[in-house]
């Protein structure tokens, strides 16, 4: 199947056959007129290379030809959507299935170049004038404004039953987990502390404290200190007996007895 070449100009549209590629692009005279060019200069040619469009530069034209921002220097198949840039005109590429269509361009005297478009496009409503442009739909999406974070304070009463509630929750933990320890100290009014853990409590003379390591401490007045390293497994009736020692006393001696070991002494 022999490919056609879509052809729109400023001076009307025109369709070629493949017979009669490839075209020269360059000054007035060639094929397809670029302003901006000298007269009779071809700058580069476009054509079919089995059924695939391409664009091939002139060497020794002199002419700068670029190819979506990029200098051109060699044979380059088109794409549709490539926009090939020459003196003062550019040239929209559409390649859609068997149709290629090349719209021209010109920027001569007009500082302001227009927005790239796809001759396709403009060729789908055949009742528009040929510089002009539809107005297509634009699918509407709205712009969310962003949600505002609402800070919550803090109120008191919840603060206290969460509180309460943890407080609650360790007794009973304890409740469930500590052992008793039957502790028998001579003399029965010494001061007990078990170093090792700030979770015990007492019930007369019995501790109640979770398996572990700890030191049993006993003091009293008159007394030495005493420390008991004490292992608690957990068994049931476990006992602990601790003696405190006496401290050495002191004895007065007073009236004429005390003067002599004094005069003595």
């Amino acid at each position: 199947m022999n490919r056609a070449l879509r052809l729109r100009e400023p001076l009307g549209d025109r369709t070629i056959s493949a017979a009669d590629l490839p075209l020269a692009l360059g000054g007035e005279g060639v094929s397809i007129s670029i302003p901006g060019v000298p007269a009779g200069d071809i700058a580069a040619y476009v054509g079919f290379d089995e059924q695939t469009p391409y664009i091939d530069v002139t060497a020794d034209s002199g002419v700068a030809v670029t190819l979506n921002g990029r200098a051109l220097r060699e044979r380059t198949p088109l794409l549709h959507g490539d926009v090939i840039r020459i003196g003062e005109a550019q040239i929209l590429s559409s390649v859609r299935g068997a149709s290629v269509a090349l719209e021209v361009i010109h920027h001569e005297g007009n500082a302001t170049q227009p927005p790239i478009v796809d001759p396709a496009d403009l060729e789908e409503d055949p009742e528009l004038a040929p510089d002009s442009q539809a107005i297509r739909r634009v699918a509407f999406k709205p712009v969310l404004a962003p949600k505002q974070q609402v800070r919550r304070r803090a109120q008191p009463h919840r603060v206290a039953l969460t509180l309460g509630l943890t407080v609650l929750g360790v007794a009973l933990w304890m409740l469930i987990t500590a052992k008793p320890i039957h502790v028998i100290v001579d003399p029965r009014d010494a001061q007990l502390d078990l170093r090792g853990t700030s979770l015990d409590f007492r019930a007369g003379d019995r501790i109640f404290v979770r398996p572990g390591r700890y030191v049993l401490v006993a003091a009293h007045a008159g007394y030495e200190t005493a420390q008991l390293p004490l292992q608690v497994s957990g068994k049931p009736d476990e006992q602990v007996r601790l003696t405190l020692r006496k401290l050495p006393g002191e004895v007065q001696v007073q009236g004429k007895l005390a003067g002599l070991l004094r005069r003595y002494h």
